[in-house]
Formats: structure tokens, sequence, C-alpha cells
């Protein structure tokens, strides 16, 4: 994922590329000037390519004008924005729709990044809101349908909220780079030892093993669950699917003595997307072979 650059002068460049560096495993793209910093983003078909756009105001639009230039862009709607001024041209900022932000040239190398990390956090939150947001308008849309948002049985996520939740997560992840884990949960008992009660306290016990508000649990079979927990890697995966196991084994009797098995997965989408060679074949969703995995996995155990 590429930062832009449009700095005008070498030194302040090279300190922002050295700061840069690490938040992107992609190239840094530097621009000689700003009409060449805009003419690069308006190549661009999606905001999830851009990182950060570090700058200088155009000397021709000033302040307000090079805001402006960017607000006109919508692909730049989520994209942090840090402007470079010289000292003696700062002023009253608003950004108005951008996240974003000014700091002083000459650069001071510490003021710069914390400005940057605090215009990804802002972007990382507001991205949240959004989707909550989006999540509600459409839940009110069709508050006839809510019932079929959770199994009767157990509480837990229906199958097709599930999915539509990994699906929304992995998206996230993808734009994030940051990693999303599942974890398969096959429940082994007599079919007939188990009555509504004991699924329904089954389902508690999987929410209860879930710690962070957003992480999901839903059944897609008579008695196979699913576990979508986001920004996890495997050993963090493996260690809720572990906590899984012992809650269901102490409940005992609750359950209906039944047990558990797990198999856990977790993926990187961007750097399963960069593996994939040319032409490789993408007839399934992309975020369902995170399941697929957590499945072959639980599959695998004895």
């Amino acid at each position: 994922m590429p930062s832009y650059i449009g700095l005008p002068d070498a030194p302040s460049r090279k300190t922002i590329e050295r700061i840069l560096q690490p938040l992107s495993k992609e190239a840094i793209v530097p621009c000689k000037d700003f009409a060449e910093l805009i003419e690069f983003v308006q190549l661009h078909q999606s905001p999830a390519e851009i990182e950060m756009i570090v700058t200088a105001v155009s000397p021709i639009l000033g302040i307000s004008g090079s805001l402006q230039a960017f607000a006109d862009l919508e692909i730049l709607t989520n994209v942090p924005i840090l402007i470079l001024l010289d000292r003696s041209a700062l002023t009253d900022f608003t950004p108005g729709s951008l996240i974003a932000d000014v700091a002083s040239m000459p650069v001071d190398s510490r003021e710069v990044q914390t400005r940057m990390n605090s215009l990804l956090r802002l972007r990382n939150a507001l991205a949240a809101q959004h989707d909550l947001e989006h999540d509600f308008r459409e839940m009110s849309r069709h508050s006839d349908d809510l019932i079929e948002l959770r199994d009767r049985d157990t509480g837990l996520a229906s199958h097709g909220t599930l999915l539509q939740f990994l699906s929304r997560e992995w998206r996230r992840s993808l734009r994030y780079d940051r990693p999303i884990a599942a974890i398969a949960v096959d429940v082994i008992a007599d079919s007939s030892a188990l009555t509504d009660v004991h699924f329904r306290a089954l389902g508690d016990h999987l929410r209860e093993c879930l710690h962070r508000a957003g992480d999901v649990a839903g059944r897609i079979a008579d008695r196979r669950f699913v576990v979508v927990l986001s920004e996890t890697d495997y050993p963090g995966a493996d260690h809720v699917a572990s906590r899984i196991r012992s809650a269901i084994q102490e409940a005992g009797e609750v359950l209906g003595k039944a047990t558990v098995r797990t198999g856990s997965a977790s993926m990187r989408p961007r750097e399963m997307y960069q593996g994939m060679k040319p032409g490789a074949s993408r007839t399934a969703p992309a975020e369902e072979l995170l399941l697929a995995a957590a499945l072959r996995n639980l599959e695998q155990l004895p």
C-alpha cells in the first residue's frame, strides 16, 4: 500500500520517507510537486491502495485551495493527509470532511510521527463507526427479518449472518493489512441427549469465551459452530480455541456431557492475494477460504 509524498525540498522528503517506511510494506511514491501528487492519486480506483498522503501545499492554491483539491477527490474521503507548512505560514486549520492535520517545516521527526499515528488511529476509528452505522441502518430497514439474524436454538449468529460478518471483516483486514482468524467447533454428543436447554447453554458458553465485543460466534450446522476473530493471528486463535474446549469440558452436566473439538486458522488477506499466481482461480469468495481452512484443520483431528 503506497504512501504518497509531495514535498519541495530533499531534506524534508528524506525525513518523511524514513518515518513512513515502517508503515508501508509497499513502495513509497515520491512526487516532485503538488500537481504530480494529484495526478498520481487520480490514477487509483480504490482508497485501499493508498496508505497516507504527506504533502506541502500548492504554492498556487495555498492551504485552503490545496484542501479543496483533496476534498474534490472522492477517493480520498478516508485517506489520512498530513500537510506540511512553513512555521511562518501556520494558521487556524479546518480539515472539513477530510482526515487531515498539519505539521510545520523544517520537519521535526517526532512531531510528524505523532501526527501520522494520530491520523491512522482516527481513520480506523471512523471506519469502525461507519461500519456500525451501516449495520444499524441495514437492520432497521429489515426489522421484520431480525429474527433470522440469530439461530433460534442457541441465540448465536445464524449461518447467513456469520458469513456476512466474515465478509466484512475480511475486507477490513485486507484494507488495513491485519490478520483475521476463524475457529471451527464441533460438538460431540448423542443427538438425542441434547435438548433446547443444552443448545441454549452451549450458545451462552461460546459467547462467554469471547472477550472482545467485535468477535462473533455462529451456528453453521446442527452441531457445528464457527467463531470469527478480527485482528487475530494463529497463536491468538489457538488460545481462544483452548478456552472454548476448557469451558465446555468444565460445564459438564449443564451441556449434557457434551465435548468439543476445534480447528483454527488465521490469514492475512493481503499476503494471500500477493502470494497467488496470476490467473489463479478465485471461484470461492476469499473470506470463505479462511472458513474452509479452519474446517479442514478440524477434520484432520483424530
